[in-house]
């Protein structure tokens, strides 16, 4: 397969005016914001038919009317294992555009594979799911708010998949109705994480009606633990900006513990984590992007991967890779022996197995797919995550999901993710798949745009640029979610210009200053008209004296988040100066000379903040408002110290 991620780019205008199913993240329901009539018909399954199945929904095999095992009243409907992917279903018209809440209770008893959830699924395409039950225990709420499409048109499933045999599951008293007019979300939800150096951080935030993060909301959101470790930080913890953070530690042994969340009129939400013995980092990579088709094979990968330390380069982001028929995956020998992490797309093999419309969205299928690739791949100690998709449509959501999910699942310590991009197309992505790692495509030097400007018209903005566009992106990702760009250097037909040095400068410390803990530069082969690092000396050297420039600050730049902006630059046409935080509470500043063509002397200081600003490369302390010259592009990152 060769290479055309660009293609896209021009189908992306029109891509956009398209209408898709706005889902929202699961919310629990209080009582007091439960508004007008359950929409959904014999919601309890009390009333049954001819046959005593539950009358309105459809008849399955392995499922049956349960009296005596209700959640309230007397019938519920029972799922008994083995079974394959199955639903039983009815057929809705709701309000278009309209924000709706769909929530019941399911219990297990035997559980131990499979498992079992509520899903709307619009006419259209695609689907809003609830949380999945996984394990056996006691009655536990589900529930998911999306928005209806212009048609109100679809599908309400109870759907129960892959569950072993002797497993019970119970699902009762089921409410369809307009969404409550507030609720919470907590990340991460319910599944297994993996720990950043012992900690996890967890987040909640507070929804709209719309299920749209409430910014306004300054609710404190009071947080409990049920298990071994301890929680760290202000509890209750305030709510910024709609969002409040706070961290377990783990105690260091593995089993899962609970977080809960509440804040007052509404119920407690609660993920549980799923520990580990040992915590796993995802990094802070610095890579380059390349075509398997181009580079493979373990002579190849061998020279590569020596080029590649030698520039400061740790990482590379290798699409279209092909391990059943000519085995890319013995390249991960040389990338081994280099110690150069490789985040591995076996995209011949998916376009073989998965991809084809013909293939439908199996869960099952995905995780075989998923496992026997993971077998192979994962003895190797250079393998740093899998690249699941590439730039998905909203249309290929429904497989991406249960893929990247079968990935997340089969191999617990490294990240599943996919290139996300455009505005009303990422954000979706990102919520309906929820990969590991938030990576996108940034590319904002457009072919008729002048040096140092940065509208995205490659992708067909005239309104955003490379900050508003990430910020549109990321507005909704929790901030314990690692942010990885994957940045511009070549040029592609009518649509992108190959960037100046002091472009890339810039990209560069834009990148850093929007919270990136991840920097990969496309692309290092030539083809398809661009020219690829490899030929083009100037920007390789610029693209690597950046990479350990950066690569010296990780140590900190890892451990800081995207916070309110509250530093105001000086002398600057176009000011940048982004705020960041460090987890304890430190301040810190990155200044970008967004002047791609001359230099600046910018000053930079804050009416809110007091102290001196530290330049973290060189050491030196200044007042706030020193003007300091900056090269055409380029940036730095000051610590606010007294």
């Amino acid at each position: 397969m060769t290479l055309y991620r660009l293609g896209v780019l021009t189908l992306l205008s029109s891509l956009l005016l398209l209408t898709a199913c706005t889902t929202a993240p699961p919310q629990a329901p209080a009582g007091p914001h439960w508004q007008g009539p359950n929409l959904l018909r014999n919601p309890s399954f009390e009333a049954l038919g001819p046959g005593g199945y539950p009358a309105e929904w459809e008849e399955r095999e392995g499922a049956k009317a349960d009296r005596g095992a209700a959640h309230a009243g007397e019938v519920a409907l029972k799922v008994s294992g083995p079974t394959a992917e199955v639903y039983t279903t009815q057929n809705l018209e709701l309000q278009p555009h309209t924000p709706y809440l769909l929530h019941g209770w399911v219990r297990a008893r035997n559980l131990t594979a499979g498992e079992v959830r509520l899903r709307w699924a619009p006419a259209s395409g695609g689907s809003s799911d609830t949380q999945p039950l996984r394990s056996s225990g006691d009655w536990r709420e589900v529930w998911t708010v999306f928005t209806t499409e212009a048609d109100g048109r679809g599908r309400v499933d109870v759907l129960w998949d892959g569950l072993n045999p002797g497993a019970e599951v119970w699902i009762d008293d089921l409410y369809l109705g307009v969404a409550p007019s507030a609720s919470l979300e907590i990340y991460p939800q319910a599944r297994s994480v993996r720990q950043q150096g012992g900690e996890v951080e967890v987040a909640v935030r507070l929804l709209d009606a719309s299920g749209q993060t409430a910014t306004e909301a300054q609710d404190a959101v009071r947080f409990s633990l049920e298990g071994p470790g301890r929680l760290l930080g202000p509890n209750p913890a305030p709510a910024q900006d709609g969002w409040a953070h706070i961290t377990y530690r783990s105690d260091g042994g593995s089993g899962p513990v609970t977080v809960r969340a509440e804040v007052q009129g509404l119920p407690p939400v609660a993920t549980t984590l799923q520990r580990t013995a040992r915590g796993t980092e995802f990094g802070f990579p610095l890579g380059l992007f390349e075509d398997a088709n181009m580079t493979h094979g373990y002579d190849e990968m061998k020279r590569w991967a020596a080029e590649l330390k030698a520039r400061g380069f740790d990482s590379v982001m290798l699409i279209n890779a092909n391990v059943a028929e000519r085995a890319d995956d013995d390249g991960l020998r040389a990338t081994d022996e280099a110690g150069l992490k490789v985040y591995f797309n076996p995209g011949d093999d998916l376009n073989r197995d998965w991809w084809p419309d013909d293939v439908s969205p199996d869960p099952a299928l995905a995780r075989r797919i998923a496992q026997e690739m993971v077998q192979r791949l994962s003895s190797h100690p250079s393998l740093g995550g899998y690249y699941v998709a590439d730039e998905p449509f909203l249309k290929d959501l429904p497989k991406v999901a249960p893929l990247q999910k079968a990935f997340q699942d089969a191999d617990f310590d490294r990240p599943a993710m996919s290139v996300l991009i455009g505005r009303g197309r990422a954000e979706l992505a990102y919520q309906q798949t929820r990969p590991d790692v938030m990576l996108l495509d940034v590319y904002p030097v457009g072919y008729a745009n002048a040096v140092g400007d940065f509208t995205l018209t490659g992708f067909g903005y005239s309104d955003l640029d490379f900050v508003s566009y990430l910020r549109v992106l990321t507005k909704d990702k929790p901030r314990s979610v690692p942010l990885w760009l994957i940045l511009q250097t070549h040029s592609f037909e009518d649509q992108l210009r190959e960037p100046t040095p002091a472009e890339v400068r810039a990209q560069n410390w834009l990148a850093v200053g929007e919270g990136a803990k991840g920097i990969f530069w496309f692309i290092y082969s030539s083809q398809q008209g661009w020219n690829g690092l490899k030929d083009n000396p100037a920007l390789y050297d610029e693209v690597s004296r950046q990479t350990r420039r950066v690569a010296a600050l990780r140590g900190v730049l890892k451990d800081l988040f995207k916070a309110p902006d509250r530093f105001e630059v000086s002398g600057a046409d176009v000011p940048y100066a982004s705020s960041l935080q460090h987890r304890d509470g430190r301040h810190y500043v990155v200044v970008v000379n967004r002047d791609c063509q001359s230099a600046r002397r910018l000053a930079v200081r804050s009416d809110e903040i007091q102290g001196r600003l530290k330049d973290l490369e060189t050491g030196q302390v200044y007042a706030q408002g020193t003007a300091l010259e900056y090269a055409p592009g380029d940036g730095r990152v000051f610590e606010l110290v007294q």
